[in-house]
C-alpha cells in the first residue's frame, strides 16, 4: 500500500481558501494547532486582498500566527504594523496585552 500522507500534506500547504472568509475562518481555527499554516494564510490574505473587509481580523491572527510559533521580535513588528495600519481598531487591546507594544500616540 502506497503512503500518499505526504502527497496529501502538500495538497493541503497549497490549497488556500479562495474567498476571503474562508480563508480568515480557516486562520482562525488552526492558529494554535498549526500557527505555521495560519501565519502563510495571513500573509496570503494581505497579498490577495490589501483592502478586505476582514483585514482588520487578518492583521490580528498574523501577530497571533507568530507569537505562537515563538516569533515574539516577528509578532511585534506586526503589532506595530497593525496599530499603524488600524488605528483605534478592534483588535488594539489584545494586541497591546499580547505584545507590550503601545499603539502610537496621535499628535
Amino acid at each position: 500500500m502506497a503512503d500518499n500522507g505526504g502527497q496529501a500534506a502538500v495538497r493541503s500547504k497549497a490549497a488556500v481558501p479562495s474567498d476571503e472568509d474562508a480563508l480568515v475562518d480557516e486562520m482562525r481555527a488552526i492558529l494554535k494547532s498549526d500557527p505555521k499554516r495560519a501565519e502563510e494564510l495571513g500573509r496570503s490574505y494581505q497579498e490577495r486582498f490589501p483592502n478586505g473587509a476582514r483585514l482588520d481580523e487578518a492583521d490580528a491572527l498574523l501577530v497571533y500566527a507568530l507569537y505562537n510559533q515563538g516569533l515574539f521580535d516577528g509578532a511585534q513588528l506586526e503589532a506595530i504594523r497593525y496599530f499603524k495600519s488600524h488605528p483605534g481598531g478592534k483588535y488594539t487591546e489584545k494586541l497591546t496585552r499580547l505584545s507590550g507594544m503601545r499603539p502610537p500616540r496621535n499628535r
